[in-house]
């Protein structure tokens, strides 16, 4: 009994041995990671270089916006050419959009059509989000595995039926209604451009009849007149009441308006067809009973032709 006192302590003292030792193997493992400091270097609490870390708190969320599924009205899932697309309208923006599978337009990008789930992939920018036609899945239809390739028919689909999906015809009225809205734009755009044109002209000439009859005032006043005004009849008219001598500048003025009235009553004769050019020594009245004789003749020929009668062929004067 006595010898079995001793030898238990000494077991008990060689299994505490054996923990510590194998602790510290264990240490050791890890030596080499805390001499490393890859955390920067340790220091004790209140030695020189320790700081408490008061910034361990979480940072406040990020901002990301609303979710495309809450500015996003998808209307319409349908093939067209062969091709999945889908026609979906940005509430923020009051626009939209009919894209191809995988094509883009502004900030948008069709990644998938699901016509099983009736639902989209869409992405803007670093958002990607699957969005439903009525905005929850439980609009849709009852799910089934996602397609990653819709069969390519044979021919175009048509576009709906009556009594059928009028997503489609939504998304065609929605274009009618917006190329509506664009001419309507550009009708007014152009109607103001045409007022606007008018009032500058209107006060453009209203400038100029203040300008010239200021020259005539300054004349009658004893004042020099503008060199770069020529005056007109009534002007001269008004200068002989004040009691000028504007009788040769009438003159010149009457025989220049006749000169220009020749010259245009000369390139009108020329663009004329030949039948219907004074002819040489013909008077204005032989000229004015010729061309009504022609007309009758003209309409007489017409008569007999839709009566059946025989043509006319002679030659024309």
């Amino acid at each position: 009994m006595q010898r079995l006192r001793i030898i238990i302590p000494l077991l008990s003292l060689g299994l505490v041995a054996a923990g510590a030792a194998d602790d510290l193997k264990t240490w050791d493992r890890y030596r080499v990671i805390v001499d490393r400091a890859p955390f920067g270097p340790i220091y004790k609490e209140g030695a020189p270089g320790f700081e408490e870390n008061t910034t361990n708190t979480p940072e406040p969320p990020v901002d990301e916006g609303p979710k495309l599924s809450d500015i996003i009205k998808l209307s319409a899932i349908t093939v067209y050419g062969g091709m999945p697309a889908a026609g979906f309208t940005d509430s923020t923006e009051n626009k939209s959009y009919y894209l191809y599978q995988g094509k883009s337009a502004g900030d948008y990008t069709l990644v998938e059509v699901r016509a099983a789930t009736k639902s989209i992939v869409l992405r803007k920018g670093d958002k990607e989000e699957e969005i439903f036609v009525g905005g929850t899945p439980s609009a849709a239809a009852p799910a089934a595995a996602p397609s990653k390739a819709m069969p390519r028919p044979s021919s175009p689909a048509r576009p709906a039926a009556p009594g059928q999906s009028t997503s489609y015809r939504e998304l065609h009225q929605q274009r009618n209604e917006e190329r509506q809205r664009e001419i309507q734009a550009r009708i007014e755009e152009a109607t103001q451009r045409r007022e606007e044109e008018r009032a500058r002209r209107q006060a453009e000439k209203q400038a100029e009849e203040e300008r010239r009859a200021k020259n005539v005032e300054n004349i009658i006043n004893g004042g020099e007149g503008d060199p770069t005004i020529e005056l007109n009849r009534a002007e001269l008219e008004k200068l002989g009441e004040a009691g000028f001598d504007v009788a040769e500048p009438l003159r010149v003025l009457a025989e220049n308006e006749a000169d220009r009235k020749a010259e245009e009553d000369r390139k009108r004769e020329e663009a004329l067809p030949p039948r219907l050019k004074h002819r040489e020594g013909e008077s204005t009245e032989d000229y004015i009973r010729r061309i009504r004789e022609e007309r009758e003749e003209a309409k007489r020929r017409r008569r007999e032709g839709r009566a059946g009668g025989p043509p006319d062929v002679s030659p024309k004067p």
